[in-house]
């Protein structure tokens, strides 16, 4: 009856002298990171990509707001022609 749970530091050391010796920090994994210039290029991409999706969003409620209006007149003018 001695067990308790441990913390996330405990949890790292135990982790840590699990994989000591193996080559997980070796250079072989080094393709799995992400350069600078990497990281740059994929949030320049990621903001052009939310600029134009921005811009279409925008259009279609544009539209929307000028069939309403178009709508609303028609039925104002409706209105006026059965007082």
């Amino acid at each position: 009856m001695d067990e308790y749970l441990g913390t996330d530091e405990e949890d790292e050391g135990d982790y840590d002298d699990d994989h000591q010796g193996s080559d997980y920090d070796s250079n072989e994994s080094s393709d799995m990171e992400a350069g600078m210039f990497d990281i740059d290029r994929e949030e320049e991409k990621a903001l052009k990509q939310a600029r134009e999706d921005d811009a279409r969003e925008e259009a279609v409620l544009k539209k929307h707001e000028k069939e309403k209006s178009e709508r609303r007149r028609k039925m104002e003018a409706l209105a006026s022609k059965q007082r």
